[in-house]
């Protein structure tokens, strides 16, 4: 799953360098991944209590400013 979570990483950094923004469907395919993995994990207790708190104050981030959910 890192492979799959660096190649989708790789392809949005690309996509971001050329047309200034991330298609949705990157990031939904990198939640997906990250989902698996956290299912998969043994601390998956501790990591969706970190996810969550990130998720917390970039969408605090993207509702006060004006960046995107790749820049967050």
């Amino acid at each position: 799953m890192i492979y799959i979570t660096h190649i989708l990483l790789i392809m949005a950094a690309i996509w971001d360098i050329k047309k200034m923004e991330v298609p949705l469907t990157i990031s939904v395919m990198l939640y997906l991944v990250h989902t698996c993995e956290l299912l998969s994990s043994n601390y998956w207790k501790i990591d969706f209590i970190g996810m969550i708190l990130c998720f917390s104050i970039f969408a605090f981030a993207m509702i006060w400013s004006n960046i995107g959910g790749a820049d967050a």
